[in-house]
């Protein structure tokens, strides 16, 4: 009989001991890994959608509330600004790219955005990658839509599709009227790529189309893109040349005017400056630090509760293992008296640890996929983060790693007791 055999006669014949220890270990091996998966993408998700702006120029309001709502399709606006400040950041020549944003309208609970057609074709939703196109392209004039590729498959649109925005950013109630802008229907000419953020859950459209959809001349009837006056816009994104550049059009906007003459005049000369007094500048990686912080707190708690559960899960291990060695000193004698070693003995101790926190490990994993896979729905649809499961990273082998090293001293144990124990004292005692 070798001692595999003897590791594995000895596991099932406690079979609901040894499965309900496994089951505690893959509890908490799921748990650790699964809040090691989400704090990790989650910290990629907010870090990444914020690199490509330097400045957002919004109502004022709550700087946090305008990221959100700008850059990660979350929260209301903080209101509206009006387009010339667009126009002054076209002008600025410290200014390298720059956006218009107006959202307020969706279709089917699926928000529309409004921006330019350079949004899609210079932003980068994730640093160094701009969008590319699953299919289509984009937008080349008013009344055109581009889906992001969960939009599109929640929406079940496809290019050439033609639909009709409502107006709110939810789905409304099914006993409320609808307001939807019938008037205007808009066609799909593009379905973006995947990019991991939040743009992937949204449809963009030309600001000059839910500017149209808002206009009362064109309340009843077709709009003649000429004829499309744009006034206001709820956000402009700005990527500066240079990050000194973001930090003095930001100083001019939100510090209080000076009351020095000569440094009035020349903060007077930028071209925010006639603005200030209705608008707000935003650096988001400030605020995505901000907010990294505030949820940072709750996964260290997630965390240290999983850990937690890993500790009682190996305890379990390990009292399960010594509690048996009283019962089994029968065995262990007579396993000595056939002429196994010493050492042998120890081993068979630590290899049923193992193969217990092996087991529990190899099924935990697959439950962090599962626990991931199960919840991810839910934040790309409450905070705009999309976590995928079924990705491995260095740190989860890590923790792998460090459990079956666990494991293994746990079995020395209840190991050096079945090695000390004196096959002819418990022979002659029974």
């Amino acid at each position: 009989m070798t001692i595999l055999t003897i590791v594995r006669k000895n596991l099932t014949k406690r079979g609901l001991s040894t499965s309900l220890t496994i089951l505690s270990v893959t509890v908490g091996v799921a748990l650790v890994l699964a809040v090691s998966t989400i704090q990790r993408q989650t910290e990629d998700a907010y870090r990444q959608t914020s690199v490509g702006y330097d400045l957002i120029l919004a109502a004022k309001g709550s700087p946090m509330q305008s990221t959100l709502n700008t850059i990660y399709h979350l929260e209301q606006s903080t209101g509206v600004v009006p387009y010339a400040l667009y126009e002054a950041a076209l002008a600025d020549p410290r200014v390298e790219q720059v956006y218009p944003i107006y959202v307020g309208d969706s279709y089917r609970g699926i928000r529309v955005i409004g921006t330019s057609a350079a949004f899609l074709r210079f932003g980068e939703p994730v640093k160094g990658r701009s969008f590319t196109f699953a299919e289509g392209g984009p937008f080349q004039g008013v009344f055109q839509v581009v889906l992001g590729s969960e939009a599109a498959r929640r929406s079940g649109l496809a290019l050439g599709d033609t639909l009709v925005i409502a107006h709110g950013l939810t789905e409304p109630d099914p006993s409320a009227e609808r307001l939807d802008h019938d008037h205007l229907p808009v066609v799909v000419v593009g379905i973006l790529a995947p990019t991991g953020t939040a743009h992937d859950r949204v449809m963009f459209t030309s600001f000059k189309t839910t500017a149209a959809l808002h206009m009362p001349e064109h309340q009843h009837g077709e709009a003649d893109p000429a004829d499309i006056t744009v006034t206001q816009l709820d956000a402009v994104l700005v990527r500066m040349k240079n990050p000194q550049a973001a930090l003095q059009a930001a100083g001019v906007i939100n510090y209080p005017t000076p009351d020095n003459p000569f440094m009035r005049m020349q903060m007077a000369r930028d071209p925010y400056f006639a603005f200030k007094t209705e608008i707000m500048a935003v650096i988001p990686a400030q605020q995505i630090s901000n907010l990294l912080s505030i949820v940072g707190n709750a996964e260290r708690v997630l965390s240290w509760v999983s850990r937690f559960v890993v500790i009682i899960a190996l305890l379990s291990v390990l009292i399960g293992l010594y509690n048996t060695m009283e019962g089994r000193r029968r065995d262990l004698a007579i396993f000595r008296t056939l002429g196994a070693r010493r050492s042998t003995l120890l081993g068979v101790m630590m290899l049923e640890s193992s193969a217990i926190v092996a087991i529990g490990s190899l099924i935990g994993v697959i439950g962090s996929h599962l626990i991931v896979a199960a919840i991810a729905p839910s934040l790309l649809d409450s905070a705009g983060i999309v976590i995928r499961a079924w990705e491995h990273d260095s740190s989860s082998w890590i923790v792998i790693l460090a459990l079956m090293s666990t494991g293994v001293l746990i079995g020395t144990v209840p190991g050096i007791k079945a090695y000390r124990n004196d096959p002819v004292q418990h022979l002659a005692s029974l």
